[in-house]
């Protein structure tokens, strides 16, 4: 996903944070029967996609809020770094926008 344009970045450790914890409930699912197991499985996982949902919005708030103080700092920067590299900074942005559909072009990311 990393190499794909337009998606987001992942940890990847989304189930795993759901089976840590489900860790606990495993004792007692060796004692149920198959119908019980399903039923408390899905009880607790339908229980972590719950709470899941209902703290979506702080987090998400949490993250813009992020992003914007983020962009915010760099924006500056970036401006005055291009406007140094005027010569330079149409042929490097072509050079991304060229990139971005097709990534087994040349790399301009890489130095030389």
């Amino acid at each position: 996903l990393n190499y794909t344009h337009g998606v987001g970045q992942t940890d990847a450790e989304g189930i795993e944070r759901v089976w840590s914890g489900l860790g606990g409930v495993a004792t007692s699912l060796k004692e149920m029967g198959p119908g019980s197991h399903h039923d408390t499985l899905e009880d607790h996982i339908g229980h972590w996609n719950w709470c899941k949902v209902i703290g979506l919005g702080s987090i998400l708030k949490r993250r813009l809020v992020n992003a914007v103080a983020e962009f915010q700092r760099h924006f500056e920067p970036w401006v005055d770094f291009t406007k140094q590299q005027r010569r330079h900074a149409p042929t490097w942005k072509k050079m991304v926008d060229d990139f971005k559909p097709r990534v087994s072009d040349v790399n301009p990311y890489a130095l030389p």
